[in-house]
């Protein structure tokens, strides 16, 4: 089991020849503070009725919206761990990699 700097997970590398299955769990503050990020990011330029442009309550927009930022923020996240992960262990990708996402939820790893 290794630990990364930049994201705070840890990941388990198996290796079988030329294929690697890889394990790993982000920690539930980097997922929080990518989330929150693109949260705010939708929230600038959002225009809804009853609301001037930009004031949109984070609230509203998370129950509307909430699942497709999720899924956006999981995207972000595997494609910088998967990245990181590789860089530091020298791997190249033959393929697209073969992704199974666990679990997706808000505060916890």
């Amino acid at each position: 089991m290794a630990t990364t700097d930049a994201i705070n997970k840890t990941y388990d590398l198996k290796t079988d020849t030329l294929e690697h299955a890889l394990d790993a769990a982000v920690h539930a503050h980097y997922f929080q503070e990518v989330y929150e990020r693109k949260l705010s990011e939708i929230t600038k330029d959002m225009k809804m009725p009853g609301f001037r442009p930009g004031k949109v309550p984070k609230a509203l927009l998370t129950q509307r919206y909430g699942s497709a930022i999720l899924r956006e923020t999981a995207e972000e996240v595997v494609e910088a761990s998967l990245k990181q992960i590789l860089e530091k262990e020298k791997l190249r990708v033959a393929n697209q990699p073969k992704l199974n996402m666990k679990t997706i939820d808000i505060g916890s790893d």
